[in-house]
């Protein structure tokens, strides 16, 4: 990956949970990564075969997530987007096999346009920071109070991805979502 620290956000010491993630994608999977930077979730999963799709606010992330795509050779199957997913949701409706939330700060905010572009069975990587005494508690009734009653909501895994801070930590949850 191309990027410009100086510009950009990337951690490498997430490279692990990156790889639990992409290697759950299929090949014809339509992937959505809400904030997506460079493309470190993006790129590998359009490796995979899926059709990816990156939005993020920066707009110099864009241009390196584009580059990246191009270098790694799967620009035919990453479309990238500069601008609010909020703005770019409407256009993908009903669309996502899989979206990436990796905004641990604020996700819970946007859980109402994943909703928007989950699609019928859907898996979402919901990444969220919490106290120590009950780290899933919270992104779980988040999700649960923004998809119910559309959607069935089932948590396949919680996961400890790192200590953020003394008793708290960087979680995430990988939640079905699926259409009744």
């Amino acid at each position: 990956f191309a990027l410009d620290v100086a510009e950009v956000y990337f951690s490498p010491r997430l490279a692990t949970e990156r790889h639990r993630v992409v290697e759950q994608v299929a090949a014809d999977e339509q992937v959505f990564d809400m904030f997506a930077g460079v493309g470190p979730f993006v790129v590998p999963a359009a490796k995979r075969g899926a059709d990816a799709v990156g939005v993020d606010i920066n707009e110099t992330a864009i241009e390196y997530l584009r580059a990246n795509a191009e270098r790694n050779g799967v620009a035919d199957r990453v479309r990238a987007i500069h601008g609010d997913v909020r703005e770019a949701a409407p256009e993908y409706e009903d669309w996502a096999d899989r979206i990436v939330m990796n905004l641990p700060h604020s996700a819970d905010e946007f859980l109402d346009t994943a909703v928007t572009l989950a699609g019928g069975g859907c898996v979402l990587h919901f990444y969220d920071i919490q106290h120590e005494d009950d780290p899933f508690g919270p992104g779980t009734r988040a999700i649960r109070a923004a998809a119910e009653p559309a959607y069935d909501v089932a948590v396949e895994t919680e996961r400890v991805v790192r200590s953020y801070a003394p008793h708290e930590d960087n979680v995430c949850l990988d939640v079905r979502l699926t259409a009744r």
